[in-house]
């Protein structure tokens, strides 16, 4: 019989120094997330617009398109650029 309560001590006690290990795991995760979420990310993140005429292009024009409107510096030279890349794409559009 003592040796039975001695089993399920051994047993609680194991599960304890589980939770605590399981616990303190998380705790080091998180400190860790914290420390990591604080600096600047490495590279920076550049929403994607919807292309007008993006159907009927080739993936090598969405992407020089992508890059003209990436080294454009100002809103008015992506503003021009998307408006010379709008009516290039109505020329090119079939009749309906």
């Amino acid at each position: 019989m003592a040796t039975g309560k001695a089993l399920v001590w051994d047993r609680r006690k194991v599960f304890e120094i589980f939770v605590l290990v399981a616990a303190a795991m998380v705790m080091t995760a998180a400190v860790f997330d914290m420390a990591r979420g604080t600096e600047a990310s490495p590279t920076p993140v550049v929403e994607r617009e919807v292309i007008p005429g993006a159907d009927q292009l080739t993936s090598a024009q969405r992407d020089a398109y992508r890059r003209h409107m990436e080294a454009a510096a100002a809103p008015e030279e992506k503003a021009r650029i998307r408006a010379v890349h709008a009516n290039a794409a109505d020329k090119n559009a079939p009749v309906r």
